[in-house]
């Protein structure tokens, strides 16, 4: 279960990294295979965030799966997360935020293996991290409403 929040938080990272090197996430202005090689190289030298060694291969495949099934659909999730917003526009939500969101969107709506609960938390644990004092409220309800749009029965 670590590998896979391990993975989440890779993937996560490595979506944050397009916003801030490209101001947006689009697969299509990216050679993908080589930005996450070129990112790799970074994301794993040995230091105080990451003392651990590599994701083992599953959660190499799952972040993967995470990073091109976000990049995939975003077109679609942000026009879902459009809707969802009632008092906000996408272009104001934080960087942080709006990549937490999207990714967690694509696992909801794409990968019905993984519990709703656990991309909620999962999310929300990153939020905690890097996101504002306000972010994890913020995310809880928003990917409450989307869950339950796309079917999941959020409730404890």
């Amino acid at each position: 279960m670590k590998q896979k929040s391990n993975a989440r938080e890779y993937a996560f990272k490595f979506l944050y990294s397009l916003f801030l090197e490209k101001g947006e996430l689009n697969k299509e202005r990216i050679p993908l295979e080589k930005a996450i090689s070129d990112f790799d190289k970074t994301y794993f030298e040995p230091d105080q965030e990451h003392p651990s060694t590599p994701l083992d291969a599953a959660a190499k495949n799952f972040a993967a799966k995470l990073i091109e099934g976000t990049l995939d659909n975003e077109s679609t999730l942000r026009d879902e997360l459009k809707n969802a917003l009632l008092r906000w526009k996408i272009e104001q939500l934080d960087k942080v935020d709006l990549t937490l969101l999207l990714m967690a969107q694509f696992e909801l709506k794409h990968l019905p293996e993984t519990p709703p609960k656990v991309v909620m938390n999962e999310s929300i644990n990153l939020s905690k991290l890097y996101g504002s004092s306000e972010s994890s409220g913020f995310i809880n309800g928003l990917l409450d409403t989307l869950a339950k749009q796309y079917g999941h029965n959020t409730a404890s």
